[in-house]
C-alpha cells in the first residue's frame, strides 16, 4: 500500500496586510527589511536578521512575525515558531497562513487536537484554503479518522482541482476501505496531473494487486520503481505481484533489491526466504530468514517460516526452539502450540503433544480448527491409556 503524501507547506506569504494604519516612518523601512529577506530565500541567519530587524521597527507587523516562525520551524525550534506564529495571529486574527503554519507545528509535535483547531480557524476564515483543508485531512488519517480526512481530501480537490496530493491519498484511503473503483479513479486522476508520480504509481499497483490484475500491477510497480528508484514498497510490492504469478526468479530479485533498498524492513527479507523456499534453495531461505530476525528479533513471522522449515528439513530440535522463542513474546500464540504439539507427536511424545494442543485450543476459536484439533488430542490420549504401564518392583 502506498505512502501517505505529507504536505507541510511553511506558507510564508509574501508581503501582505499590515495591523497599522499607516505604512511610512519606521514600517515603510520594516517592509523594505522583509523584502530583502524574501530576496534571499534561503532561510539562514542573513535572511533571518533581515526579519528580525523589520519587527524590531515595526512592532506591528504581523508577516515579519510569521517568516521568523517560517525559519523557526525550518530549524526545529518549535516552541520558538508556535511564539511567532501567534503573535502575528495576536496582531491580525484573520492571518490564514500563520493559523495553518501554527497548525503544522502542532501537528509535527503530535498535539494533533490543537492542529485541528489551528486548520479548522483557517478554514472559517477562508473556506476555500485548499492547503489547510489537506493538512486537515493529514492530522485525521494521525488519528485513525479515515472518512473524516476522505470528506477533507475532497474539500481540497473542491477548493484546487489540480491539487495532485489529495487524489494520491484518497486512492489509499479507498483502497484500504475496499473501494477499489473509487481508488482506481483517484489513482488515475492524480497521474493524469503529474505522470510520474511514484506514490501514485505505487498505489495504482496496488489497486491492480488487489484485484488480481496481475499484469497492469507489474506495470505501475515498475513504473514506480524507476520513477523513484529507492522507494521500498515499490520493489517490494513488485516482488509481491511476482510472486504471486509464481514467477520465483524474478520475485528474488525484486525482493534482493528491496533489502538492499532498505535493510531494515523484514519483511522483504522473510518474504525472500519464503521465494527461495519455493525455489528448494533451502540455505538461502534460511539465511534470509535469520536476517530479518537478527535484525528484529520480534519479528514472528519469519520465525514461523524458519521452524516451519527447519522441521521439514529434519530439525525438529532447533524448530521447537524457535516455537519456544515465539511463546516468550506471545505466549497466547496459538499456533506456536499447535506446531510444537505436531512435533511433539511425531516425536512420540503425546504427553508433550496433548498439553500444548490443549493450550491451542485456550487460545485458538476458529470453529474447524478446533474440532480436528479436539480428535487428534482424543486420538493421542487413546494412545496413553493403551500403552503398556511399566511396573516398579516392591520390596518384599
Amino acid at each position: 500500500m502506498g505512502k501517505r503524501i505529507f504536505i507541510a507547506a511553511l506558507i510564508a506569504a509574501m508581503v501582505g496586510p499590515l495591523n497599522i494604519t499607516a505604512m511610512n516612518g519606521p514600517c515603510d523601512e520594516a517592509r523594505r527589511e522583509v523584502t530583502l529577506g524574501i530576496s534571499i530565500g534561503d532561510r539562514s541567519d542573513r535572511e533571518l536578521s533581515r526579519y528580525l530587524k523589520a519587527v524590531e521597527l515595526c512592532p506591528g507587523y504581523p508577516d515579519a512575525f510569521n517568516k521568523i516562525g517560517v525559519i523557526y520551524q525550518h530549524r526545529g525550534r518549535w516552541q520558538d515558531a508556535i511564539d511567532m506564529y501567534q503573535q502575528a495571529i495576536k496582531l491580525l486574527p484573520s492571518y490564514t497562513a500563520a493559523w495553518n503554519n501554527l497548525g503544522n507545528v502542532y501537528h509535527r509535535l503530535q498535539r494533533r487536537r490543537d492542529a485541528e483547531k489551528a486548520f479548522k480557524e483557517a478554514i472559517r476564515i477562508d473556506p476555500g484554503y485548499a492547503q489547510a483543508h489537506y493538512n486537515l485531512a493529514n492530522v485525521y488519517e494521525d488519528m485513525g479518522l479515515m472518512d473524516l480526512a476522505a470528506q477533507e481530501y475532497l474539500r481540497t480537490i473542491e477548493a484546487k482541482k489540480d491539487f495532485e496530493p489529495a487524489y494520491v491519498n484518497l486512492c489509499r484511503i479507498y483502497l484500504s476501505q475496499g473501494q477499489y473503483t473509487l481508488a482506481l479513479s483517484n489513482c488515475q486522476e492524480a497521474l493524469r496531473i503529474e505522470p510520474k508520480d511514484a506514490f501514485a504509481l505505487l498505489n495504482l499497483g496496488s489497486v491492480h494487486m488487489a484485484r488480481n490484475n496481475f499484469e497492469e500491477a507489474e506495470k505501475a510497480f515498475r513504473d514506480a520503481v524507476q520513477a523513484l528508484p529507492r522507494l521500498f514498497m515499490a520493489h517490494y510490492n513488485l516482488g509481491r505481484v511476482l510472486a504471486a504469478q509464481r514467477r520465483w526468479d524474478d520475485s528474488v530479485k525484486a525482493f534482493r533489491r528491496a533489502t538492499e533498498v532498505d535493510p531494515g524492513r523484514v519483511e522483504a527479507f522473510n518474504s525472500l526466504g519464503l521465494a527461495l523456499r519455493e525455489q528448494w534453495k533451502i540455505a538461502g531461505a534460511e539465511e534470509a530468514f535469520r536476517r530479518a530476525i537478527s535484525r528484529n528479533p520480534g519479528y514472528i513471522p519469519a520465525q514461523f517460516n524458519l521452524a516451519d522449515m527447519l522441521n521439514e528439513q529434519g530439525r525438529p530440535e532447533e524448530a521447537l526452539q524457535i516455537y519456544t522463542r515465539i511463546l516468550q513474546l506471545e505466549p497466547d500464540n496459538a499456533y506456536a502450540h499447535h506446531n510444537m504439539g505436531l512435533i511433539y507427536e511425531q516425536q512420540g511424545d503425546y504427553t508433550k503433544a496433548v498439553e500444548e494442543l490443549q493450550a491451542f485450543l485456550r487460545f485458538e476459536e476458529n470453529p474447524s480448527d478446533v474440532k480436528e484439533v479436539r480428535a487428534r488430542i482424543q486420538e493421542m490420549l487413546l494412545k496413553i491409556r493403551a500403552r503398556p504401564r511399566r511396573l516398579k518392583q516392591t520390596s518384599q
